[in-house]
């Protein structure tokens, strides 16, 4: 069985990955995609709490919709994406990263932040979404597959999906980017986007499930290069 950690992580590190991974979850399968819409993840460092430059953007790129926006809480894993305190998703006709003159327009928007990496790809939106957020604890997983066996990764991945599913307090899951274009880091296999209702839920279900917790750690030591969870909270 393929390793997801790096050798020169250490027994008490991949421990503590471990945990972490168990913590917060796996991605969705499959699900409705959104007609010629494009996902596009910013995570960033802005220390100014009276910017807002994810509000500026549907401004300069007019196809763009903001869809999340919120504060990172953590970033933890293998996959190396700085130290980013906000995030932000939004939902564009056309690609912005792979088209130079769109890139320089956001790129100049951001010439205060000290890091940032964008994430891009086709995005597929969940049944389940809904739009009252304001005390929801997000999860935003970046996933880099070992692809040795992706029929196998659909199947695990269906099972644990749905083992998850008979628990009141489980994930909800909302939406997938499947990344084609990056900057500011290498680019990774997928984004998934899921929440739970709010920290308590999510420390129930962590307590509840304790089975599930570590499928979802065999799932990513089996099918998984590296990755990182991204928590935090969405604005209202």
């Amino acid at each position: 069985m393929n390793s997801a950690y790096p050798r020169n992580i250490t027994r008490n590190a991949r421990r503590f990955l471990f945990i972490l991974v168990a913590l917060f979850g796996v991605n969705s399968g499959h699900a409705a995609t959104e007609e010629n819409r494009y996902g596009l993840l910013l995570l960033f460092t802005d220390n100014n709490s009276s910017n807002n430059v994810p509000a500026a953007i549907p401004t300069k790129l007019t196809d763009c919709t903001l869809w999340r926006q919120g504060t990172v809480s953590s970033a933890r894993g293998p996959l190396h994406i700085g130290s980013p305190n906000q995030f932000a998703v939004f939902s564009c006709t056309k690609p912005v990263v792979s088209d130079i003159e769109r890139r320089t327009t956001l790129a100049s928007l951001f010439t205060n932040a000290p890091h940032i990496s964008v994430l891009e790809g086709p995005m597929e939106r969940q049944h389940n979404v809904a739009e009252n957020r304001s005390t929801r604890a997000y999860v935003i997983k970046v996933s880099h597959y070992n692809n040795v066996d992706p029929n196998g990764r659909d199947i695990d991945l269906a099972k644990i999906n749905g083992a998850a599913a008979r628990y009141p307090d489980s994930w909800s899951n909302e939406a997938v980017i499947s990344v084609q274009s990056a900057i500011g880091m290498a680019r990774p296999d997928d984004v998934t986007i899921l929440y739970y209702d709010s920290a308590q839920q999510a420390v129930r279900f962590r307590k509840n499930a304790p089975a599930i917790l570590k499928r979802i750690g065999a799932f990513n030591r089996r099918h998984l290069v590296s990755f990182t969870y991204v928590s935090g909270t969405a604005g209202p």
